[in-house]
């Protein structure tokens, strides 16, 4: 009996495609997949990824695959203690121009506050925003964008960085917000890791150079003794003929 009813039963395959939550959690595992799979190559074969840009460069791309933005661009503060751009990833048919002047208005903003910025056209925000979340509006309504998102990220309670995503379609930005909070600090430890090792390697260079030093100064002492040798040995025999020549 209970066969048949499981047999005549409706089967909703989609049931859990459609349950935003399993469908969230399924996101991040394969978003959690391939930060582990970024740091095992970062790890073992460091000349695939071995720079900051590559880095921002390789999760840039993560980020565009999984939710199809227009752009997508990453700052890191410099030794100024600026917010500068570290790679910048846009859709083929999007101006990236116009991209990275959005992306620079938004990390301009997000070093003054030191917070989460949003900007979204599709809703009245008109009695939250101030001046500088206006502008932002105004500058997505010029370009043609329709919403832009700048995180914040911070390591020590400092500032380093911000990851900006702007698009045209304010529902797949919505989608991918928690997703860019949470890929945030990875970049950080991305980063941190490919500055470690570009520290690393330029300490082998000029350990390797100072050692080529050494090597050629042994050679070239060596070759001084060898000639002082020669020296002592010539005057010696010079001294015993004198010496000889006087008896």
């Amino acid at each position: 009996m209970s066969e048949l009813i499981t047999e005549n039963a409706p089967i909703d395959l989609s049931a859990e495609e459609n349950n935003p939550i399993d469908s969230r959690l399924r996101e991040f595992h394969s978003l959690s997949a391939e930060i582990v799979d970024l740091f095992y190559t970062q790890t073992l074969s460091p000349d695939i990824i071995s720079t900051p840009a590559e880095v921002c460069e390789a999760f840039s791309s993560m980020i565009l695959r999984h939710w199809d933005l227009c752009c997508i661009v990453i700052y890191l503060r410099d030794e100024d203690g600026h917010l500068r751009e570290s790679a910048i990833h846009s859709h083929e048919h999007f101006d990236e121009a116009k991209a990275r002047a959005v992306g620079d208005q938004f990390a301009s903003v997000v070093e003054q506050k030191g917070e989460e910025l949003q900007a979204w056209l599709d809703e009245n925000d008109a009695e939250a925003t101030g001046e500088s979340e206006r502008n932002l509006r105004r500058t997505l309504e010029e370009t043609g964008l329709h919403a832009g998102v700048a995180v914040p990220i911070h390591a020590r309670g400092r500032l380093v960085g911000a990851l900006v995503a702007i698009t045209v379609f304010p529902e797949r930005l919505r989608a991918a917000l928690n997703g860019l909070r949470f890929i945030a600090a990875p970049v950080v430890i991305g980063i941190g890791n490919a500055r470690r090792a570009s520290a690393l390697r330029e300490q082998n260079q000029r350990i390797e150079h100072l050692v080529e030093e050494l090597r050629q100064h042994s050679k070239a002492l060596e070759e001084a003794n060898r000639e002082l040798r020669h020296v002592a040995h010539y005057r010696s025999l010079f001294l015993s003929r004198m010496s000889h020549e006087h008896r």
